[in-house]
C-alpha cells in the first residue's frame, strides 16, 4: 500500500474512533476509508493479475490462489 494512502486511512480511523466529531462526520470518514480499502483492493487484485509466475512463487502463491483472489468483487475481503 503506497505511504500516502496508509496515511489517509490510518487518519481515518483515528478520527473516527474519537467521540467528539459528529455523527455524520463519523459516517462521512467511514465511507471515505471504505472507499480507500476498496481501491486498495482492486488495485492489488489487478496487479495478482498480471504478475509473473516466478514473482509468484516469491511471494508463496500458486495460480489457482491468485485466480481465487484476482477474481473476488473489490468489496470483498
Amino acid at each position: 500500500m503506497p505511504q500516502a494512502h496508509a496515511s489517509h486511512i490510518a487518519l481515518a480511523e483515528d478520527l473516527c474512533s474519537r467521540a467528539t466529531i459528529p455523527v455524520t462526520a463519523t459516517l462521512a470518514l467511514k465511507l471515505a476509508h471504505l472507499v480507500l480499502v476498496w481501491k486498495e483492493r482492486k488495485q492489488a487484485r489487478a496487479i495478482l493479475r498480471t504478475m509473473e509466475s516466478h514473482r509468484l512463487d516469491d511471494i508463496g502463491l500458486n495460480f489457482e490462489q491468485v485466480y481465487l483472489e484476482a477474481n473476488k468483487p473489490f468489496w470483498r475481503s
